[in-house]
């Protein structure tokens, strides 16, 4: 059995060893989410395998981190890498880099420490490496140097 974190911090078991895994959220006798679930973004509809509907939320194997992260080099032409639980934060970046031409947002699969990640690839010449600088300096206050 391994111990998996929600991204509320809800603490529970299950018997794999997966880096995320999903945790079927709470729910009342007629099948709606409690009030805690009900408040958090992350919950999503999905079926089960009898076809029943259910709500899911991806939990971590480690606990959740609230830290807005950007990883990656400005300088070169590789990608950059968000992490956040911040949900309007990632949809803000996301929509910021589907709309500039030199960037191109990838969402990934949540990190281990139950974090949305956003992985932005840029064109390969330096007007790709200036849009990953302006979006560095606009959402994490960072010189791009």
């Amino acid at each position: 059995m391994s111990v998996y974190y929600t991204k509320c911090g809800k603490k529970f078991s299950k018997s794999t060893n997966a880096e995320t895994t999903g945790y079927i959220c709470e729910t009342d006798p007629n099948g709606q989410l409690n009030e805690k679930c009900r408040m958090c973004r992350f919950s999503q509809v999905r079926k089960n395998n009898q076809g029943e509907l259910i709500y899911e939320c991806r939990a971590g194997s480690k606990p959740p981190n609230l830290m807005n992260t950007l990883e990656g080099n400005f300088n070169d032409m590789n990608a950059l890498r968000i992490y956040s639980l911040n949900l309007d934060f990632c949809n803000e970046i996301f929509d910021y880099a589907e709309a500039d031409p030199e960037l191109v947002p990838y969402k990934c699969k949540d990190s281990a420490d139950c974090r949305k990640v956003i992985s932005i690839s840029s064109s390969k010449n330096k007007k790709g490496i200036a849009a990953k600088k302006k979006l560095a300096e606009k959402f994490f206050h960072v010189a791009g140097d």
